[in-house]
């Protein structure tokens, strides 16, 4: 799971920046794992056109 958090608030960046020493035991790892999917909020248009470096395949293992 890749996420990228995003802030200019220096409070939110250094909560994100905890988020690394977030561990996950066993049971969390099957809880995730169970969760079916693949789940995508946002489908990648905005970073793929004409004036953008990236295609679609560059974003999404789907279309390689």
């Amino acid at each position: 799971m890749a996420v990228v958090p995003k802030s200019v608030n220096f409070q939110r960046i250094e909560e994100n920046f905890g988020a690394s020493e977030l561990k996950l035991d066993d049971e969390d790892m099957s809880i995730i794992d169970n969760l079916g999917g693949p789940y995508r909020y946002t489908h990648g248009g905005a970073w793929v056109g004409e004036v953008s470096p990236y295609e679609f395949s560059d974003i999404w293992e789907e279309f390689l």
